[in-house]
This record gives structure tokens, C-alpha cells and sequence, in this order.
């Protein structure tokens, strides 16, 4: 992505993080129900809606399909440090959101429903990420690993918001989850020589974006560890994207 891009990126996620934090704090009255005209929870919408149009336009400079002879390790290089480190430093904070749903677990079921998922997850991406650091094999069904384990979690987010009619109190999560679930698959895509950096890179980017804003919640340790290290993994696959071959 161009400087632009990048700049782009950092202001969307900051300004969701900013926004969503507020209106946690000042848009919901004492039985959690939305407070009408509070301008966080007006503003965060909008901010959304904007960071996804412009990651849609600036996309379409990249191919619709990548060359069917690149393999997943010439598209995500994975040789500058901070993609490396944004990639393995995520993984690793899923894993610490494991410990820390079981540890925390009392009745709560979706802490012991994240341990597994978050656990298989960091297994994959560290192969993933390690294997195209050191130019060896990267076999396709790691990738769908995270989709399997997304697709899964999103299910369970959905279902456990399902009973709740507050959509200001859980639209941020559901889409957060859906836009991780969407990324993972395009990822998946390109291990089958089927990749499409123009529909890779938005997803990518409003996936880091709205992972942030689910993290400002602070419903939990967990879930906040969980949603920072997926935000920093989209990160370091996004710096690792090279579409230029």
C-alpha cells in the first residue's frame, strides 16, 4: 500500500478506537440501553462508512486477479521486520487471550469457546508466517484454519448477541468478527492461486479497523487481547502483501 494508504489506516483505526471507547463510556444509560443523540455513537458510523469507501477506491490500482502462477509465498513476502513482528507478536496475544479465558472462566461459555479457536488460529498464522520468512512451503490448509476457526466464532458471536436487541451495543463485534472471517478467506484464496488483491486489501484494512474498535469495548481481557492480536495480524499480512509481480 502507498504512504497514503498507510496513513489512512492508522487515522481510521485511531479514530475508531477514539470513538468507540466514548461512546462506551457516555452512550448507554445505566441499563445499557443507547442514549439518543450521542455524537460518538453518530460519528463511529460514519467514520466506518468513509474508511471503507476510501479502501474500496484505492484498491481498484490493484490487479482483480494475482497471476495464477504466484504461490502464497510471493505474494506476502514477509522479509520486512515489521511485518514479521506485527504478524508474530498478534498470534502470540491469541494465544494469551486463550490463557486468559480459561484462567478467568467461571460461567461465561465463550471464554472456554475462544481458548480453542484463538489457540488454532496462532498455530496456522505462525506457520504461515514463518514458512514465507523462510522461503519454505506454506501448505494451503493451514490458511483455512483461521477460517474455520472464524467462521465458528462468528456463528457463536452471533448467536450469543441474538437475544440482545441493543444493535449499538453489538454491531462493532459482529462486524468486526465478519470483516476477520472475510479477510481469512481471501487469504485462503491465494494459497489456491486464486487471489484477488483488489478484494484482499479494503477487507484487509476495515477488518484491522473494526478489530480495533471491537478491542475499545473492553468487555473483557480476553476478548480485548483476542480482537488487538487479530488487528496486528491483518497488519503484518497487509505489510507483507507485495501484488507488484
Amino acid at each position: 500500500m502507498k504512504k497514503l494508504d498507510w496513513l489512512m489506516l492508522v487515522l481510521a483505526g485511531a479514530a475508531a478506537v477514539g470513538l468507540r471507547t466514548w461512546q462506551m463510556r457516555t452512550g448507554f444509560d445505566a441499563d445499557g440501553l443507547p442514549l439518543s443523540g450521542n455524537t460518538a455513537a453518530l460519528a463511529l458510523p460514519v467514520v466506518l462508512a468513509a474508511a471503507a469507501a476510501y479502501f474500496v477506491l484505492s484498491a481498484r490500482r490493484f490487479p482483480a486477479q494475482q497471476d495464477m502462477a504466484a504461490p502464497f509465498a510471493d505474494c506476502f513476502l514477509f522479509q520486512d521486520n515489521t511485518a514479521v513482528i506485527a504478524g508474530v507478536v498478534g498470534a502470540l496475544l491469541l494465544a494469551a487471550s486463550a490463557a486468559v479465558a480459561v484462567a478467568g472462566y467461571t460461567l461465561d461459555t465463550s471464554a472456554l469457546f475462544l481458548a480453542p479457536v484463538a489457540v488454532a488460529a496462532m498455530c496456522s498464522i505462525l506457520h504461515v508466517i514463518f514458512g514465507c520468512y523462510r522461503g519454505t512451503r506454506v501448505y494451503a490448509m493451514a490458511l483455512l484454519v483461521p477460517v474455520g476457526c472464524l467462521a465458528l466464532f462468528f456463528i457463536h458471536t452471533h448467536l450469543s448477541c441474538a437475544s440482545d436487541p441493543n444493535l449499538a451495543d453489538i454491531y462493532v463485534r459482529v462486524l468486526a468478527v465478519a470483516a476477520l472471517l472475510g479477510s481469512a478467506w481471501q487469504l485462503a484464496t491465494f494459497a489456491y492461486l486464486e487471489g484477488t488483491p483488489r478484494n484482499y486489501v479494503p477487507v484487509g484494512a476495515m477488518a484491522f479497523v473494526l478489530a480495533m474498535a471491537a478491542a475499545a469495548e473492553q468487555r473483557s481481557l480476553a476478548s480485548v487481547l483476542f480482537f488487538v492480536g487479530c488487528a496486528l495480524i491483518e497488519l503484518g499480512f497487509l505489510a507483507a502483501a507485495d501484488f507488484r509481480k
